[in-house]
């Protein structure tokens, strides 16, 4: 499982964020290749902290996040001859690279990304998930929830069917 991640601006840490340009049909090869790099090769390198991959909708653009201890330890895992075979690999599915080094400028202390939780409204993937919607008082149903439920029919056997409003919720 890759390590991801997280913006960190409590202490002063080397940030790479490189930009891939690359046909959308090979999009998915690159990622396959920067998520093996990073699994087999970066993390295990010196000063190494985190990375995460990011595609962009239109298939064309691939964006490496990636964190390390010092910039030193940065250079250091440039010149390594074995993450340059990756390098290099990834050079060859892009048709332009632009790696770049920056530091987080946010003032720290302020939750700028938090993840999704389900608390939130979303389900463990971070996509959001229905959340029962409260209705007005029905006499002699109580206030009542909203929810998504398969309808039983009489045609199956079971019982009548049930009310739902516009929108396909059940009451």
């Amino acid at each position: 499982m890759a390590v991801t991640a997280g913006i960190d601006s409590s202490r002063p840490v080397a940030t790479l964020i490189n930009v891939f340009t690359v046909p959308p049909e090979r999009r998915r090869e690159l990622l396959a290749l920067l998520a093996r790099a990073t699994e087999t090769t970066m993390k295990h390198r010196p000063g190494f902290l985190c990375a995460d991959f990011h595609a962009s909708r239109d298939g064309r653009r691939v964006i490496n996040y990636a964190q390390w201890e010092t910039e030193d330890h940065y250079r250091a895992m440039r010149a390594d001859p074995e993450a340059q075979v990756h390098m290099d690999e990834a050079a060859t599915i892009a048709t332009d690279v632009q790696p770049r080094l920056f530091t987080v400028a946010s003032p720290p202390g302020r939750d700028r990304c938090p993840s999704p939780r389900p608390e939130d409204g979303h389900g463990r993937d971070g996509r959001p998930v229905p959340v029962a919607r409260p209705t007005t008082a029905v006499p002699g149903r109580g206030a009542g929830r909203l929810t998504r439920r398969p309808v039983r029919t009489r045609a199956a056997g079971r019982s009548r069917g049930v009310r739902r409003d516009r929108g396909g919720w059940r009451r």
